[in-house]
């Protein structure tokens, strides 16, 4: 039995819609089931004020894409794998060469007993719940950044929030991948703007979870809810349900992230996955690359395995967390022969007179392999520093590829503060410099 197409891309985002244009690039023939939505909705579950990808599709998007060979399903499809694998959509079997998943996972619900199911929210519901029929008090379970947005913005809509985040080394450690000094910082910001933050775990127990740790209230968890007066909004981490697609019957996980090599292919070898449902954060922009080098491997172009540390990526939070490249303890795995150093910038921003933070991480040759950034206007030293990685453009450069004076600023800072530890280091190299300046002046050592 042939097939009727060479990829079936499924899910009703933007990685999904930009998968299908590039399929489409490549000549293939290909097909966009949207799993019944008919826009592209690409908030990734973080509230409306921030700033993220919010478009949606119109029927000029979905006729550029007939126009392109596309065909699209605005219907809800479901694998079966006998006797050839295939989509059914509706009264249809798709059979293509390879499928792309690049869904929009749905959080699933922290199973804790004392909770009302009424007032209880993951990201995703609470997006569709009404503003004006929110609790006031709100206990959060923060595991990911969608929930530390959320509860920003209730604390912006007048809520009192208590937000609960995983412990690590006896303190708050809300990104439990990002550099310590960054969860540090916005523990703080947080805390100076009224969020209420402590620090827990949760552990397995004799139910799916144990609920000694978490509370409605954020201070006792046998507190009850009581007129409707606490809302909880969390997420258990690392598990979605993939809402019917019969993933399990491929032999893929349906409730937890789908393990994939460098180019997206699952264990299941006729099937890609990119954004959410790889793990991770699930950002519009990480996807994008997933779902581009999954296209270009499933149609035979030979692309490079995705490099995430090479990948910049900033999270829509206040202040925004900004990151590209390895942590400092990374490196050392990575680098376990070459030291590594940490510089740290923390200028005033002119305009609002908060501090940012920007760190670099660099091998003692001067070698870039980290960046870390925490505040408001640090884009562009984003770009510079993600180019510079992806280049190999050492420390002692850089200031050539500052696209702006605050970026230049920092650069030379960074640059100021690598020149001082190398003296303190290497007393061979200050001798060297000292010799030649003598030579400079008097012409002799």
């Amino acid at each position: 039995m042939g097939f009727e197409y060479d990829l079936v891309v499924v899910g009703a985002t933007a990685a999904a819609q930009q998968a299908a244009l590039r399929a489409a690039h490549w000549q293939a023939r290909v097909a966009w089931v949207t799993q019944g939505e008919l826009g592209i909705c690409d908030r990734a579950n973080f509230p409306p004020p921030l700033p993220i990808d919010r478009g949606s599709a119109k029927p000029d998007l979905m006729g550029s894409l007939s126009l392109a060979g596309v065909d699209v399903l605005a219907q809800r499809g479901e694998f079966h794998p006998h006797p050839q694998v295939a989509l059914t959509v509706g009264d249809r079997a798709l059979r293509s060469r390879f499928y792309l998943l690049a869904l929009r996972p749905t959080p699933i619900l922290p199973p804790i007993a004392v909770l009302d199911p009424d007032v209880t929210f993951t990201c995703h519901t609470l997006s569709h719940h009404p503003v004006n029929a929110l609790p006031t008090r709100w206990s959060v379970l923060g595991s990911s950044p969608q929930t530390f947005a959320w509860a920003q913005w209730l604390l912006s809509q007048g809520h009192q929030v208590t937000l609960t985040v995983a412990t690590g080394a006896g303190i708050p450690q809300p990104f439990p991948s990002e550099d310590p000094a960054v969860n540090q910082r916005c523990v703080a910001h947080w805390q100076a703007q009224g969020i209420a933050v402590r620090s827990g775990s949760v552990r397995s127990g004799s139910g799916p979870w144990e609920e000694e740790s978490w509370g409605p209230d954020g201070t006792s968890p046998a507190a009850p809810l009581g007129a409707r007066a606490v809302g909880f909004l969390g997420e258990a981490p690392h598990t979605w349900v993939d809402a019917g697609l019969g993933l399990d019957r491929l032999g893929l996980s349906n409730t937890e992230p789908i393990a994939a090599n460098g180019y997206g292919q699952t264990a299941h070898a006729q099937v890609y996955v990119c954004g959410g449902m790889r793990g991770g954060y699930g950002l519009p922009v990480l996807a994008a690359q997933e779902a581009a080098i999954a296209v270009d491997h499933a149609l035979g172009q030979r692309p490079q395995p995705l490099y995430y540390a090479k990948i910049p990526y900033s999270l829509p939070l206040d202040p925004p967390v900004l990151r590209v490249g390895l942590t400092e303890a990374q490196g050392r795995r990575f680098f376990r022969r070459q030291r590594m150093i940490s510089l740290v910038a923390t200028p005033l921003d002119p305009v609002t007179g908060e501090t940012r933070w920007a760190k670099v991480v660099l091998l003692e040759s001067g070698r870039i392999v980290g960046f870390h950034g925490v505040g408001q206007g640090l884009e562009g030293l984003l770009g510079v520093m993600a180019a510079a990685i992806g280049q190999g453009v050492p420390l002692g450069q850089l200031g050539n590829w500052a696209g702006d004076a605050w970026s230049y600023g920092v650069v030379m800072d960074w640059g100021q503060q690598w020149q001082r530890w190398r003296l303190a280091n290497f007393p061979s190299f200050e001798r060297r410099l000292r010799w030649f300046f003598n030579w400079q002046r008097t012409g002799n050592f």
